[in-house]
């Protein structure tokens, strides 16, 4: 088999001039003695295997190995170097490859560096023995188990409050919003997760967060990272309603009371099952009405001056990213809004606030938050062009903007004078 192996990557007859390799391996010391010059790679340093062959036009034919050590040093290692044989069976003892692997990618490697084996060194799931399936669904309908401090991360916990929790970390990125790191093991019934991150770059901090990620590494990368936490889980949610495998993506997701669990395998390589990345994602598309329902607003609104728009522009319900953001108080509907006229900015002196609403979402902010505004034109290379008004306001010690309507090209900017006359501010225009 061996001998095969080296009969395919062997291309002496095809070299111009006489090119001579032999390899030695002592302990974890690999040295390839090329043309009188040596180099050395630590094999227990070794990050990634990589196949190679050359392209079908280049005039001298050179295949091998690229072996890269996580110090960042890399070394090619071509076939027809003596003692070859010997390091893939080296490899495949080390790297628990099968020597398969080696005659499957220089087919598909022409040209390019084709991965064959990646190492990855932290494991950080574990497998527990089933618990009681029903017990363990009803806590995943709250959040997650903390094993450690034997409680519950509640899913409606604020970003916020979380911050303060002593086995949350966070890193902040350079929105100045945290990324949140659990640095202990979190459970969805059987299956134990380290270093679950929490993504609130796009949120606001004074809701419950809506996407958790975490890379699943049990005993090595390959798709047993994949199949065994799906079995778990599909004995505590059912039958995922969602699934795709093939042979380059595993992937399925259960749906359960908004909560979305999805869990993703990409294959390295050719490899198969020997090397890939499996990764966790949970979505909490639950919706939180005490984040944007305002009873007493809906009871006390005034309209002293309005400005009505014979354009529906868009208003997102993004109540994660707005915090002013709410369905349209009835009154303003009914009184405000019509067929004709379907978009109204309204000034509410009494409550000190302007509302921008549609029939459906509106958007009232206390006048004090409102600091500027301007129209943006989002110009894509293709698709429809977007056009919006923009509102920057103040909230929790921060400024942002917030989108309060959005149309076609010129939906807005036609309308700019009556707007800015209206509001009492400059609007400016800027394209992205």
């Amino acid at each position: 088999m061996f001998d095969f192996l080296k009969n395919i990557f062997d291309n002496r007859s095809n070299s111009f001039t006489k090119d001579e390799a032999s390899i030695s391996i002592t302990d974890d010391e690999m040295a390839l003695v090329r043309n009188g010059h040596k180099q050395t790679m630590n094999l227990s340093l070794l990050n990634s295997v990589k196949g190679y062959v050359s392209d079908d036009k280049s005039e001298r034919k050179i295949n091998g190995l690229f072996l890269e050590s996580e110090t960042g040093h890399s070394l090619f290692v071509p076939s027809f170097a003596d003692g070859y044989n010997l390091l893939t069976e080296t490899l495949c003892e080390r790297c628990n490859l099968s020597i398969d692997v080696f005659s499957q990618w220089h087919k598909k490697a022409r040209g390019h560096r084709w991965l064959i084996w990646k190492k990855y060194d932290i494991n950080n799931v574990v497998l527990t023995s089933p618990k009681d399936d029903k017990a363990a669904k009803e806590m995943y309908y709250n959040g997650l188990w903390i094993e450690a401090t034997k409680s519950m991360f509640l899913w409606s916990t604020f970003i916020s409050d979380a911050l303060a929790f002593p086995f949350i970390s966070n890193k902040y990125h350079k929105s100045g919003k945290p990324t949140l790191v659990f640095e202990t093991t979190v459970f969805i019934g059987s299956v134990g997760i380290n270093n679950l991150h929490v993504h609130a770059t796009d949120q606001r901090l004074d809701v419950p967060a809506r996407y958790y990620t975490a890379k699943i590494l049990i005993d090595g990368p390959g798709d047993n990272n994949y199949y065994r936490p799906k079995q778990a889980w599909t004995s505590l949610m059912g039958i995922p309603q969602h699934c795709h495998e093939d042979g380059q993506q595993l992937f399925c997701a259960w749906d359960f009371e908004d909560i979305r669990l999805s869990l993703s395998y990409t294959y390295d390589g050719p490899s198969s099952a020997c090397s890939g990345e499996a990764t966790l994602h949970i979505d909490n598309g639950r919706s939180y009405p005490q984040c944007w329902q305002d009873d007493d607003y809906e009871r006390n609104f005034t309209v002293n001056a309005k400005l009505n728009l014979p354009i529906s522009y868009h208003v997102a319900m993004d109540w994660r990213q707005n915090p002013y953001v709410r369905p349209t108080p009835d009154g303003i509907m009914r009184s405000y809004v019509s067929n004709d006229l379907p978009y109204a900015i309204w000034m509410d002196n009494v409550n000190a606030k302007i509302g921008f609403a549609n029939a459906m979402y509106a958007v009232v902010i206390p006048r004090h938050s409102l600091k500027n505004l301007s129209i943006e034109v989002w110009m894509p290379d293709k698709g429809e062009e977007v056009e919006s008004l923009l509102v920057n306001i103040e909230y929790m010690d921060s400024h942002f903007n917030i989108v309060v309507a959005t149309g076609c090209v010129d939906d807005v900017w036609k309308f700019k004078n009556d707007i800015s006359s209206f509001l009492g501010m400059s609007i400016d225009r800027v394209y992205v």
